[in-house]
């Protein structure tokens, strides 16, 4: 259930900035997204779709990393806590001029980080395997997420539901999988605040 609830965020995305290009009252705003070259990055993200990817899923590494490194605190956290790894260490790529952004490019790379020896990845990438996931491929319309919560309360607002769901809970199983929600927004949120880094000062 974490992993699925950290999906609808990630997912949150690609469906936001659809619907903020297509709401009326942000055509300014897209008026400016498409000054800035919107078909040269249509293009850039197209021929990164249709290229071959790099040798190393650098996700396969940190799921594996962190499923040997938290042995025993169950399915929902260890699943958070692979997650949170992945969002706070995943390389970004924005492309030049992109006002809403948001990237698969950075997921496999063609050479390894410094800090990452092939024999590391390559024992990461075995945990991983060993652990089993889903067998399955999703669309982006596979989740249904509540955008006008999120637009309205923003994270610190969904963070503020689980807090408050975890003060009246009464079971243990209820309370491990709301601390690996809050786990997943919160890593959700860290991952946010790298994009912003990147942008420009005004």
């Amino acid at each position: 259930m974490a992993n699925h609830f950290a999906i609808i965020f990630l997912r949150t995305a690609g469906r936001l900035g659809r619907w903020f290009l297509t709401n009326e009252k942000n055509i300014p705003m897209a008026t400016r997204a498409f000054d800035h070259g919107w078909r040269e990055i249509l293009e850039s993200t197209r021929r990164y779709n249709r290229s071959v990817r790099g040798e190393f899923d650098l996700r396969l590494y940190w799921r594996g990393r962190t499923f040997r490194e938290n042995p025993g605190v169950g399915e929902f956290l260890s699943g958070a806590l692979a997650f949170a790894a992945i969002m706070d260490h995943i390389p970004l790529h924005c492309y030049p001029g992109e006002v809403l952004t948001g990237s698969r490019a950075g997921f496999c790379v063609t050479v390894l980080p410094e800090t990452i020896s092939r024999s590391d990845y390559r024992s990461a990438v075995e945990a991983n395997t060993l652990r089993g996931g889903r067998d399955f491929w999703a669309g982006w319309d596979h989740t249904l997420a509540d955008y006008p919560t999120l637009l309205v309360e923003g994270i610190s607002g969904l963070l503020g539901r689980i807090r408050n769901s975890r003060e009246i809970i009464d079971n243990s199983e209820g309370d491990r999988i709301l601390e690996s929600m809050a786990v997943s927004v919160e890593a959700f949120s860290r991952f946010v605040h790298r994009h912003a880094l990147l942008a420009p000062s005004p």
